[in-house]
Formats: C-alpha cells, structure tokens, sequence
C-alpha cells in the first residue's frame, strides 16, 4: 500500500452474489475523510438462452416473445437476490437489474438469481426478431437473439404448470370452476354459465397499452381478435376476449359452457387465435 495503491482482501460472503457491489475508502488521518464510491463488477455475467424463454403460463415449454405479454426467463447470475416487485406500475429496474428487448427496458414482476418474469413491450409489434440482455448490476450478457411472434396463446393454471386447473372463473360470483372444495368457494361451473378464462401471450389490442401498466378498470375495453375455444371438445359462445383490468400483460377471455360440452371434474379447454393454439387446462362443470 502506498500513496495511490490500496490491496485489499475481500471475503467470500462479498462475493457470493452476482451483480455489483460498491467499493470506497475511508481514511481516518486529519485531513482524510471518505472517498467517491466505485461500482465494481462481481462474478460472471448472467447467462441466457432462447431455450430459456417462456410464457409466464406455460413455464415447461419455450417459445417466442409476444408483445405486451407476460414471460419467464430462466438462466444463471441473473440477480442477487430474489426481488419482487410492489404495484404497478412495475418497475424497469428491480434489485439492481434491467432486462433490455431492442435497447427497450421491460417491466418486471420478479427477479431472482435464476428466474426472471417480465412483460415483454409493446413496441415489438411488427418485429419478427428482437435482441434481448440483461444486466445484472454492472455485468451484462451478450446480446441473445430471441423470436418475436404476433401472438402464443397459453392459459394460466392454479399451480403455475401450465396443465391441470385452469385460472377459470365463474362470472357471476367469481369462484374458480373447479371440483367443490379444492379451492375457497370453488364449485363446478353450470351447462349454459358464462365463465372468464385468464392466459397471456393473445397479441394485439385494440387499444395502445403502456408497458408495465395495468388496463384500466375505467377505460373502453382493449379488445383482441376473437379467438376459438373448445371446452370438452364442443366450441364455445366467445362474448368478449382482451386484456383484464387492474392487470399486466394478462387478458380475459368471457366463453359460455357449451350445453353439449361433457360434465366432469377435468373437462379440457384449450384456446386458439391467430391460427395458434393454447396448452391444455381443465375446469369443472356440474352434471
């Protein structure tokens, strides 16, 4: 150590997470005092793939960005920390990282060292291709060419899986259409009842979105192309399709239960739009 060199020793704990940390010095002599701080890169840079890009709804099967929709990025050094997010409007940057699709930041839900939820922009519409990077604190990854399609439908579950209980709800009370008991209030759904189906990755909307902010619940509705649902294999009444108020990036398809559509405890749903179709969900309906 001398006048213009200072040697340190920093502990493992210092370095345990990837990101940045922020260096300065103090100097206790008369005259000293504290130093400007300096950021300084710790660990390696996050590591993604396309692999690694998801529906938010279907978390077990990549796929393409879709704008204005709700996905997963799973990789490595990606935060710090688990962080998530207070309400909306949701922040660019989330425990010191930012995700970038086109030099664009897109609002993020959760970030964690290996998970990341964000809303892909809207101001991907019309593009086929983007260049996505994140950067965790002062490390980045090399730009990742990822795909950008018009629409990936994929419906919401009660465990997150993608199959089994879809996010279905009973319009007129708002309790999930499913066996009774299995959830609070939960109860088959009724030949003829109109039932509200929650997914993402729908596509365009009638009505310009901002990133990162909720539809709100005041405003006309922001409607897509109307897409075709069958329940039990029998095609279902579509009486409105597009984004759910008070949220992000999630859209709200309004269907009646078909009177042929079979009973049972797991009847299938499946969506589809823009020629695409939708993972495979189940929700109950009564004899």
């Amino acid at each position: 150590m001398n006048s213009s060199t200072l040697r340190v020793t920093i502990s493992g704990t210092d370095l345990s997470q990837a990101g940045r940390a922020t260096a300065v010095v103090f100097n206790p002599v008369a005259g000293g005092g504290l130093s400007n701080s300096v950021n300084v890169p710790v660990g390696g840079a996050p590591t993604v793939s396309a692999e690694g890009i998801t529906s938010a709804a279907t978390t077990s099967v990549s796929g393409p960005l879709v704008p204005g929709s709700v996905h997963t990025l799973y990789g490595s050094n990606l935060a710090p920390a688990q962080t998530v997010a207070g309400a909306a409007p949701l922040p660019y940057t989330l425990g010191g990282v930012t995700i970038e699709v086109n030099s664009i930041p897109a609002p993020l839900f959760f970030v964690s060292p290996t998970q990341i939820n964000f809303q892909a922009p809207w101001d991907l519409e019309g593009h086929n291709s983007a260049s996505l990077t994140v950067l965790n604190g002062s490390v980045a990854n090399a730009p990742l060419q990822v795909n950008v399609a018009v629409t990936a439908p994929a419906i919401f579950t009660a465990d997150g899986s993608g199959s089994g209980q879809g996010a279905i709800l009973i319009a007129s009370n708002g309790a999930v259409a499913a066996p009774s008991a299995t959830f609070p209030t939960s109860r088959p759904a009724a030949h003829g009842e109109f039932v509200s189906i929650y997914a993402t990755g729908l596509g365009p909307v009638s009505r310009i979105q901002t990133n990162g902010t909720p539809k709100p619940v005041t405003t006309a509705p922001a409607i897509t192309q109307n897409p075709v649902v069958m329940i039990g294999g029998v095609a279902a009444n579509v009486t409105f399709s597009g984004l759910a108020p008070a949220t992000v990036g999630v859209y709200q398809i309004n269907v009646q239960v078909p009177d042929a559509a079979p009973s049972g405890n797991a009847v299938p749903v499946v969506l589809s739009i823009g020629g695409l179709a939708s993972n495979t969900v189940t929700l109950a309906i009564a004899p």
